[in-house]
Protein backbone atom coordinates (compact mmCIF):
# COMPACT_ATOMS: atom_id res chain seq x y z
CA UNK A 1 0.00 0.00 0.00
CA UNK A 2 1.31 3.55 -1.08
CA UNK A 3 0.37 6.49 1.24
CA UNK A 4 -3.19 7.84 0.13
CA UNK A 5 -3.93 4.06 0.56
CA UNK A 6 -2.61 4.13 4.15
CA UNK A 7 -3.92 7.44 4.82
CA UNK A 8 -7.64 6.99 3.91
CA UNK A 9 -8.44 3.95 4.39
CA UNK A 10 -7.05 3.79 8.24
CA UNK A 11 -9.02 7.46 8.43
CA UNK A 12 -12.41 5.72 7.36
CA UNK A 13 -11.86 3.15 9.76
CA UNK A 14 -10.97 5.73 12.50
CA UNK A 15 -13.94 7.85 12.17
CA UNK A 16 -16.10 4.39 12.50
CA UNK A 17 -13.91 3.34 15.93
CA UNK A 18 -14.33 6.72 17.22
CA UNK A 19 -18.38 6.66 16.69
CA UNK A 20 -18.16 3.55 17.97
CA UNK A 21 -16.38 4.45 20.84
CA UNK A 22 -18.44 7.63 21.30
CA UNK A 23 -15.13 9.39 21.15
CA UNK A 24 -15.20 12.76 20.49
CA UNK A 25 -12.71 14.54 17.93
CA UNK A 26 -11.23 17.72 16.68
CA UNK A 27 -10.71 17.47 12.75
CA UNK A 28 -7.67 18.66 12.18
CA UNK A 29 -5.57 16.99 15.13
CA UNK A 30 -7.85 13.62 14.48
CA UNK A 31 -6.63 13.70 11.06
CA UNK A 32 -3.09 14.87 11.48
CA UNK A 33 -2.81 12.02 14.15
CA UNK A 34 -4.39 9.58 11.97
CA UNK A 35 -2.12 9.93 9.31
CA UNK A 36 0.97 10.59 11.10
CA UNK A 37 0.13 7.45 12.49
CA UNK A 38 -0.89 5.42 9.02
CA UNK A 39 2.43 6.85 7.92
CA UNK A 40 4.76 6.36 10.77
CA UNK A 41 6.26 2.85 10.01
CA UNK A 42 7.32 4.09 6.47
CA UNK A 43 8.77 7.50 7.77
CA UNK A 44 10.89 5.76 10.13
CA UNK A 45 11.76 2.79 8.28
CA UNK A 46 12.32 3.99 4.44
CA UNK A 47 14.54 6.56 5.53
CA UNK A 48 16.68 4.18 7.49
CA UNK A 49 16.29 1.35 5.44
CA UNK A 50 17.87 3.27 2.47
CA UNK A 51 20.48 4.44 4.67
CA UNK A 52 21.31 0.98 5.21
CA UNK A 53 20.98 -0.43 1.77
CA UNK A 54 17.88 -2.17 2.24
CA UNK A 55 16.14 -2.47 -1.20
CA UNK A 56 13.00 0.13 -1.34
CA UNK A 57 14.14 0.97 1.95
CA UNK A 58 12.71 -1.83 3.66
CA UNK A 59 10.09 -2.70 6.07
CA UNK A 60 12.31 -2.75 9.27
CA UNK A 61 11.92 -1.81 13.34
CA UNK A 62 8.38 -0.11 12.57
CA UNK A 63 6.54 -2.86 11.17
CA UNK A 64 7.24 -5.10 14.07
CA UNK A 65 4.85 -6.07 16.88
CA UNK A 66 7.59 -5.08 18.99
CA UNK A 67 7.15 -1.52 17.89
CA UNK A 68 3.73 -1.35 17.32
CA UNK A 69 2.97 -3.16 21.02
CA UNK A 70 5.94 -0.63 22.77
CA UNK A 71 4.81 2.34 21.13
CA UNK A 72 0.65 2.09 21.38
CA UNK A 73 1.89 1.44 24.99
CA UNK A 74 3.60 4.70 25.27
CA UNK A 75 0.62 6.14 23.67
CA UNK A 76 -1.82 5.45 26.29
CA UNK A 77 0.24 6.13 29.15
CA UNK A 78 0.16 9.47 27.33
CA UNK A 79 -3.29 9.50 26.51
CA UNK A 80 -3.43 8.74 30.55
CA UNK A 81 -0.97 10.63 32.19
CA UNK A 82 -0.48 13.31 30.09
CA UNK A 83 -2.74 15.57 30.53
CA UNK A 84 -2.55 18.97 31.74
CA UNK A 85 -4.36 22.58 32.57
CA UNK A 86 -4.03 23.44 29.05
CA UNK A 87 -7.31 22.82 26.63
CA UNK A 88 -4.76 22.90 23.83
CA UNK A 89 -2.79 20.25 25.01
CA UNK A 90 -5.33 18.09 26.17
CA UNK A 91 -7.01 18.21 22.96
CA UNK A 92 -3.92 16.81 21.52
CA UNK A 93 -2.96 14.28 24.43
CA UNK A 94 -6.94 12.72 23.33
CA UNK A 95 -5.64 12.39 19.87
CA UNK A 96 -2.55 10.60 20.43
CA UNK A 97 -3.84 6.83 21.04
CA UNK A 98 -5.62 7.31 17.11
CA UNK A 99 -1.26 7.67 16.13
CA UNK A 100 -1.15 4.62 17.86
CA UNK A 101 -4.04 2.69 15.88
CA UNK A 102 -3.22 4.45 12.84
CA UNK A 103 0.52 2.19 12.61
CA UNK A 104 -1.84 -0.81 14.01
CA UNK A 105 -3.62 -0.04 10.48
CA UNK A 106 0.19 0.57 8.84
CA UNK A 107 0.44 -2.96 9.30
CA UNK A 108 -2.36 -4.38 8.51
CA UNK A 109 -2.74 -2.57 5.20
CA UNK A 110 0.97 -3.95 4.57
CA UNK A 111 -0.33 -7.71 4.87
CA UNK A 112 2.81 -7.80 7.20
CA UNK A 113 2.09 -11.15 8.48
CA UNK A 114 3.71 -12.48 4.98
CA UNK A 115 6.91 -11.34 6.32
CA UNK A 116 7.31 -13.18 9.74
CA UNK A 117 10.84 -12.00 10.20
CA UNK A 118 9.95 -8.97 10.30
CA UNK A 119 6.53 -8.94 12.36
CA UNK A 120 8.49 -10.95 14.90
CA UNK A 121 11.65 -8.43 14.96
CA UNK A 122 13.66 -9.53 16.77
CA UNK A 123 11.93 -13.37 17.22
CA UNK A 124 13.91 -14.74 14.26
CA UNK A 125 17.24 -12.88 15.20
CA UNK A 126 18.56 -9.18 14.79
CA UNK A 127 18.77 -8.96 11.12
CA UNK A 128 15.81 -7.73 8.49
CA UNK A 129 14.86 -9.94 5.58
CA UNK A 130 16.47 -7.87 2.57
CA UNK A 131 13.68 -6.69 0.56
CA UNK A 132 13.50 -7.41 -3.54
CA UNK A 133 14.40 -4.51 -5.38
CA UNK A 134 10.80 -3.37 -7.44
CA UNK A 135 9.18 -1.08 -10.90
CA UNK A 136 7.63 1.47 -9.03
CA UNK A 137 5.28 1.92 -12.18
CA UNK A 138 4.80 -1.47 -12.42
CA UNK A 139 3.56 -1.53 -8.54
CA UNK A 140 1.02 1.21 -8.80
CA UNK A 141 -0.54 -0.22 -11.65
CA UNK A 142 -0.91 -3.15 -9.99
CA UNK A 143 -4.99 -3.60 -9.39
CA UNK A 144 -5.14 -3.59 -5.55
CA UNK A 145 -2.48 -0.57 -4.96
CA UNK A 146 -3.83 1.41 -7.58
CA UNK A 147 -7.65 0.87 -6.34
CA UNK A 148 -6.22 1.18 -2.88
CA UNK A 149 -4.74 4.90 -3.99
CA UNK A 150 -7.95 6.19 -5.44
CA UNK A 151 -9.90 4.94 -2.65
CA UNK A 152 -7.84 6.06 0.15
CA UNK A 153 -7.68 9.52 -2.09
CA UNK A 154 -11.43 10.07 -2.20
CA UNK A 155 -11.66 8.72 1.65
CA UNK A 156 -9.45 11.89 2.32
CA UNK A 157 -11.03 14.44 -0.43
CA UNK A 158 -14.72 13.72 1.47
CA UNK A 159 -13.23 13.73 4.99
CA UNK A 160 -11.60 17.27 4.40
CA UNK A 161 -14.80 18.57 2.54
CA UNK A 162 -16.87 17.14 4.97
CA UNK A 163 -14.76 18.79 7.78
CA UNK A 164 -13.75 22.00 6.62
CA UNK A 165 -15.95 23.47 4.08
CA UNK A 166 -19.61 21.83 4.77
CA UNK A 167 -19.29 23.11 8.81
Amino acid sequence: MFPLGHAGITLALAVGLAYVLKKEWEPKMFLLAVVVGAWLPDIIDKPVGVLLGYAGGGRLVAHSLLFAVTFTLLALSINRFGKSKSGRWNALVSHVPFVAFGSWMHLVLDEIWWNPGVLLWPGYGWGFPIGEEFDLISVLLTPVVLIGEVVGGVILVGFVVWNFRLK
